[in-house]
């Protein structure tokens, strides 16, 4: 029996359960962040229950959406290493050149 298997689904699933339980967590721990339950509690009339199902939604893509933000710092970041120790590699080319040609000429 072939029931598919797709490691990218997998790993997203994973990773979603992993985010919702630092929610749960969040909550049992009295943790809530207010700009996003003021947005649940207007956008839901003030009904409670529905705020609460709500922000749950809210929190979840703040959590992806500030992963996906320091993803993208990081990347930067490793970028500009990358365009540092090129500049250096090439420094350091244009500097054995002037070497070399010094010695050929010398010789």
């Amino acid at each position: 029996m072939n029931i598919g298997f797709n490691q990218k689904t997998a790993e997203k699933r994973l990773v979603e359960e992993q985010l919702y339980k630092q929610i749960s967590d969040e909550i049992q721990n009295g943790y809530k962040r207010d700009g996003l339950w003021l947005k649940a509690i207007s956008d839901c009339d003030n009904n409670n229950d529905k705020a609460k199902s709500l922000y749950v939604k809210l929190r979840f893509q703040a959590l992806v959406d500030e992963q996906t933000i320091e993803c993208k710092q990081v990347q930067h970041k490793n970028e500009s290493h990358m365009a540092t120790i090129d500049s250096v590699i090439i420094t350091m080319i244009i500097i054995l050149i002037f070497i070399a040609v010094g010695i050929f000429l010398m010789s």
